[in-house]
């Protein structure tokens, strides 16, 4: 009987807040977080490194995950890039834009379900007045719906936008 024993590296994930952090082994520069990195025989140990931030030395044997601290232990010091801009603090133009877009969506709905009612009276009495019922409220929901279509549009990039 032959037999063969076959090893295979174990990987490692290595992820960091933020990311980009450079991920040293001893002198080497392996890459930048987040990174698998092979791992053979025991645990490692690597260095992760960022400017503006303390290096931190570890031994992964498994995936990681490290949160950064700033030098000077100042947490404050780093303003996170999606909300360090004035405008992104009020969201009150987020809200109301959702609000119309929801009102626009409910009277859409209404008046179609007015405009088929009237199309299951015409059916039934064949009254012409019905007719012009179910065009006019056909067109208000039609309008209904392009403006909630247009503050959806709005609510995405105020959202998106930030």
């Amino acid at each position: 009987m032959i037999e063969k024993q076959m090893r295979y590296p174990r990987r490692a994930f290595i992820a960091s807040d933020p990311y980009g952090a450079e991920i040293s082994d001893g002198d080497k520069v392996v890459g930048l977080t987040p990174l698998a990195v092979s791992l053979h025989g025991s645990p490692r140990s690597f260095t992760l490194s960022k400017t503006g931030y303390q290096d931190l030395v570890f031994y992964a044997s498994s995936d990681t995950f490290f949160n950064l601290v700033p030098l000077n232990g100042a947490m404050n010091s780093v303003q996170s890039p999606y909300l360090s801009q004035p405008a992104t603090k009020d969201i009150l133009p987020v809200y109301l834009t959702a609000a119309a877009a929801v009102l626009a969506g409910a009277s859409a709905a209404y008046f179609k379900i007015k405009a088929d009612n009237f199309s299951t009276d015409y059916t039934n009495t064949g009254n012409n007045a019905d007719l012009s019922r179910i065009h006019h409220n056909d067109t208000l929901a039609g309008i209904s719906l392009v403006i909630c279509q247009v503050n959806l549009l709005g609510l995405a990039y105020l959202l998106f936008s930030r």
